[in-house]
């Protein structure tokens, strides 16, 4: 069985969109997590979603 080209260059774009939407939807979720950290009047809290923050951006 044979795959054209056209489906190895669709299948190609796709992962491109899906890895393209996940790093969208990633960073979109640090500057919330970001912004929330900023505006808790705890500093104890402020400090572990910071924490939290950090280390799912390291983890990309």
């Amino acid at each position: 069985m044979s795959v054209d080209n056209h489906t190895i260059y669709e299948s190609h774009a796709m992962k491109l969109v899906s890895q393209f939407r996940t790093r969208r939807n990633h960073t979109r979720s640090l500057r919330a997590l970001y912004a929330r950290a900023h505006s808790v009047s705890s500093p104890s809290m402020r400090d572990e979603l910071l924490v939290i923050a950090q280390r799912s951006d390291y983890a990309r």
